[in-house]
């Protein structure tokens, strides 16, 4: 792990973040009622991207009072990135963690989120498939 990635991450975990949570319905069932943002990752596995490395697949958000809602979509529901999420946790055997952030403008921090990841991986987690350039 190189240096600025660990400073990220650093950076993140000051900012309002939840611990990293096995992303489970279990798990789901105790968030709050409240909109935020989230991010999915490999569970004690990295991944080279085109500049460094992570364990980030997925970032996500849910507006109104539907975190754990949009969250189990991702478990047991009909999230648009649940079948790549699946596929990528079956074919290298590995768990899954979230962590979340409560946001009132959940829609707005997500494509910052997105942004920054961009800016330092140069693409998106592979489970994103867009991005709003504005």
């Amino acid at each position: 792990m190189r240096q600025s990635d660990i400073s990220f991450e650093k950076a993140e975990a000051s900012a309002g973040w939840s611990q990293w949570l096995p992303l489970s319905s279990d798990a789901i069932r105790n968030l709050p009622l409240l909109p935020g943002v989230y991010e999915v990752r490999l569970k004690d596995y990295s991944f080279p991207r085109l500049r460094g490395q992570t364990s980030t697949i997925y970032i996500g958000s849910a507006e109104k009072r539907e975190l754990a809602k949009r969250l189990n979509g991702l478990v047991k529901g009909r999230h648009v990135a649940r079948p790549r999420i699946e596929r990528i946790k079956n074919e290298l055997k590995t768990d899954l963690e979230f962590r979340f952030r409560v946001e009132f403008e959940a829609r707005q921090i997500e494509q910052e989120l997105l942004r920054e990841y961009e800016c330092e991986h140069l693409e998106l987690p592979p489970c994103n498939h867009n991005i709003a350039r504005q």
